[in-house]
C-alpha cells in the first residue's frame, strides 16, 4: 500500500501535499548548494585577504629585524662564526637575541608592528618558530606557550595555499582560520632561528555572513512553499470540481434519474467527458422509451433484456471513455525536465556529502579511455574534425569509480564535439611521477574570460553548459583530483583533470 493510500486524504489535499514536497526538497537542496558556493567564495576571499596582511606583516618584521642589526649585528649574523642563541636577560627580563661578540638585540624591537594588528573582533597576528612556540603575541611570554599543535602548524605550512581552519586551543580555546607567511630573513634562517607570521580570525566570525544567507533561503522557501500549497490546493479545487459533478451524475443515472443533464463548461478533456456522458444518458432514456412502447408482454420481456443489455454495453463504453480520458492527462516536459535537474543535484551533494559514497577499483585509465574514445571517433568524424590521441605505452592504474569517471569523460567530449566547428579534437593522458594528467583540448569558439571562473559552479545563465561540468568538479574532487579549464575565445578550449596512480593489482 502507498503512502497515499495510508493517509486519509482528499484526492486535492494529496496533491498540495505532493506538490509541496516537491517544491520543499527543491529549495532544500537549491540552498544546500547556495550556501557551500558562498561558504567556498567567503574561505576563498579570506585566504587571499588574510594572505595579503600576513605577507605584509612579515615583510615588516623582515625590514625590522634588518634595520635593528644595522651594522654591527648585522656582520656578526652574517659571519660564519658560531650560531646565534635566543635567551631570556636576567638583567633587562626580555628575550634577546645574542651575537657572537656577546651583545644582545631586544627581539620585541622586530615585533612593533604587531603590536595594534587587529582583525575583526577576534583577529590577532602573532609570530611562532618552526616548533610552533609563541615568539611574540600581546599578552603572552615568548617560548612559554604554544600557538597550536605541531601537527596543526605543518597542515597549514604544507597546504598549497598556506590557510586553513585549524584548532588554536592552545591560545585561542577554539578553531580559528589562519594563514602562515615565512619572515625569510637569510641571515637569521641559516643560523637555525625560522619564524612565521600567523595570521587568525575565529571560524565562527569569519562565516558570520552564512548566517544572512540561511536566514534568507529560509523566509523565500516558506514563502514559496506556502504560496505552492494554495496555488496546488486551487488547482486541486478547479479540476476536482467538474469531476465530482461527473461522479454525481453516473450515480443519479445508475438510479434512474435520467432527465439530469451535466453542464459542460469548458472544452478540454473534461468538458468532452461531460458531452459523452450526456448523448449516453440519452441513449439510454431512448432505449427504456422504446421498451414501454412495445405491445406484448413476451415482446417486452425480450425488449427490456435487449434494452438492459444496451444499457450495460453504454455505461461500459462510458467507464471506458473515463478511463481514457483520465489516463491521456499527462505531465508536461517542464516537469520531466525539472525530475532530471533534481536527479543531478542529489548526486552532486550526496557525493560531496558522502552519503552517496563513489564505488571506486583498480583500473586501466587508458583502457577506460580507449573505449569511450571508440564511441566517441565516428561522432568526431561526422562533424568532418581531426581527431589526435596521445596516450604513453604501458598501462596506467587508478583507484576510481569506473561509471562516474566515464561520465566526466563522456560530458568532456560531448561539449569538445558540440562547440568545436572545425579543426581537432584531441585527448592526451601524461604521466607525473605518482600522478596523471588527462586532457580534452579543442579548436571550438571558447570561453569568454567573465565566464571563466563560474564554468564550474553549475549555475550559470547559460542553459548550455548545464550541470555537467559541475558534476565533473564533483566527481573529481571525490577522487581526490584537481580539474581545471584554459581557453580562449575562437582559439579554443582544453579541460584538464589529475588523479592519483596506485601500483598494478596483485
Amino acid at each position: 500500500m502507498s503512502f497515499y493510500n495510508k493517509i486519509k486524504l482528499g484526492l486535492a489535499a494529496k496533491i498540495m501535499l505532493a506538490a509541496s514536497i516537491a517544491m520543499t526538497a527543491f529549495f532544500i537542496l537549491s540552498g544546500i548548494l547556495i550556501y557551500t558556493q558562498r561558504a567556498n567564495s567567503i574561505y576563498n576571499e579570506a585566504v587571499k585577504n588574510h594572505g595579503q596582511m600576513a605577507r605584509l606583516l612579515a615583510s615588516s618584521v623582515s625590514d625590522a629585524i634588518d634595520r635593528q642589526l644595522e651594522p654591527a649585528g648585522k656582520t656578526a649574523v652574517i659571519s660564519e662564526e658560531p650560531a646565534i642563541e635566543i635567551i631570556f636577560d636576567e638583567a633587562s627580563k626580555k628575550w634577546c637575541l645574542t651575537l657572537p661578540d656577546k651583545s644582545l638585540v631586544d627581539i620585541e624591537k622586530f615585533f612593533k608592528e604587531l603590536k595594534d594588528f587587529t582583525l575583526g573582533e577576534t583577529g590577532d597576528a602573532v609570530v611562532v618558530d618552526d616548533k610552533s612556540y609563541l615568539v611574540f603575541h600581546p599578552n603572552a611570554q615568548p617560548f612559554t606557550n604554544k600557538f597550536c599543535d605541531y601537527d596543526e602548524l605543518r597542515k597549514l605550512l604544507d597546504s598549497k595555499s598556506r590557510a586553513g581552519l585549524i584548532d588554536t586551543a592552545y591560545l585561542h580555546g577554539k578553531g580559528t582560520f589562519s594563514v602562515i607567511a615565512d619572515i625569510g630573513y637569510p641571515p637569521l634562517s641559516k643560523k637555525g632561528i625560522n619564524w612565521f607570521v600567523v595570521v587568525s580570525q575565529d571560524k565562527e566570525e569569519l562565516l558570520s555572513p552564512l548566517n544572512d544567507v540561511i536566514l534568507q533561503i529560509a523566509e523565500l522557501a516558506v514563502f514559496l512553499v506556502l504560496l505552492t500549497m494554495f496555488a496546488a490546493f486551487m488547482m486541486g479545487r478547479f479540476f476536482l470540481r467538474p469531476i465530482q459533478a461527473l461522479k454525481e451524475g453516473m450515480q443519479r443515472l445508475a438510479a434512474g434519474d435520467l432527465d439530469y443533464v451535466l453542464q459542460a463548461k469548458s472544452r478540454d478533456e473534461i468538458g468532452q467527458l461531460a458531452e459523452e456522458f450526456n448523448k449516453t444518458a440519452e441513449i439510454v432514456k431512448k432505449d427504456l422509451l422504446e421498451l414501454k412502447r412495445e405491445g406484448s408482454e413476451l415482446e417486452k420481456v425480450k425488449e427490456e433484456i435487449a434494452g438492459f443489455s444496451r444499457i450495460k454495453t453504454n455505461m461500459l463504453f462510458l467507464l471506458s471513455g473515463v478511463r481514457a480520458v483520465l489516463s491521456n492527462i499527462k505531465t508536461g516536459g517542464e516537469a520531466e525536465r525539472l525530475l532530471r535537474h533534481t536527479d543531478a543535484l542529489l548526486d552532486i551533494v550526496g557525493i560531496e556529502s558522502g552519503t552517496i559514497p563513489l564505488k571506486t577499483e583498480v583500473i586501466d585509465i587508458k583502457e577506460l579511455i580507449k573505449k569511450a574514445v571508440f564511441v566517441f571517433e565516428p561522432k568526431v568524424k561526422e562533424k568532418d574534425l581531426d581527431f589526435k590521441l596521445n596516450i604513453p605505452r604501458g598501462k596506467i592504474f587508478i583507484n576510481a569509480d569506473l561509471n562516474r569517471l566515464a561520465e566526466v569523460f563522456n560530458n568532456l567530449m560531448q561539449n569538445a564535439i558540440r562547440f568545436t566547428q572545425k579543426g581537432h579534437i584531441e585527448v592526451s593522458i601524461k604521466e607525473l611521477n605518482d600522478k596523471v594528467e588527462f586532457s580534452v583540448a579543442d579548436t571550438g569558439t571558447g570561453i569568454s574570460r567573465d565566464k571563466m571562473p563560474y564554468i564550474f559552479d553549475g549555475l550559470q545563465p547559460d542553459k548550455n553548459s548545464g550541470l555537467g561540468l559541475y558534476f565533473a568538479k564533483t566527481v573529481i574532487k571525490g577522487h581526490n583530483g584537481e580539474i581545471w579549464v584554459q581557453s580562449e575565445i575562437g582559439k579554443g578550449s582544453k579541460f584538464t583533470f589529475i588523479l592519483n596512480k596506485v601500483p598494478p593489482p596483485a
